[in-house]
């Protein structure tokens, strides 16, 4: 995922199509410090967390949410990361999906508040997450500066690194 820093590709989003990246946030266990590294590099705004969602907190571009963020609850026993969500109209039927292609499920869907759903599957060798909309669509900038606009899937194999 990369967020772009150019001009000339402005979209404010009303609709993203199914399967499309819809939200994007880090898990990270220092919180605080990466607060302040996104809000310096790419001037965002930031939410308060909110410690009914386990400390989640919203960055903002101009008011309009771009990313959010999460502290690592393993406490450093898993690496922090980026977690890309995509758009379903339901995350169990999505998580069944993955499951009947070789995927097995990190996380069954969980309701969060009224905003929507959200789930993880694990496809063979890396995580996606999945948003099922209700009162929260996900994205409210993309593909602008300082919105996201590029996602990329790794995956890793043990002993050998990346595959190209």
């Amino acid at each position: 995922m990369a967020f772009f820093n150019g001009a000339n590709h402005t979209a404010t989003v009303e609709h993203l199509a199914f399967g499309a990246p819809c939200w994007v946030d880090p898990m990270s266990c220092d919180t605080a410090a990466s607060r302040s590294f996104y809000l310096g590099v790419l001037g965002w705004g930031a939410g308060d967390a909110d410690e009914q969602m386990g400390g989640y907190f919203q960055f903002f571009k101009d008011g309009v949410p771009v990313a959010g963020a999460a502290p690592n609850p393993s406490g450093g026993a898993m690496p922090d990361a980026w977690s890309v969500y995509l758009d379903s109209a339901n995350a169990d039927e999505a998580l069944a999906r993955a499951s009947e292609h070789g995927g097995s499920v990190m996380l069954a869907g969980m309701k969060v508040a009224d905003l929507g759903t959200m789930a993880v599957a694990l496809n063979p060798g890396a995580s996606i997450g999945v948003w099922a909309p209700d009162q929260f669509r996900g994205f409210g900038r993309l593909g602008e500066p300082g919105a996201a606009v590029w996602f990329e899937h790794e995956r890793l194999r043990p002993g050998r690194g990346l595959l190209p």
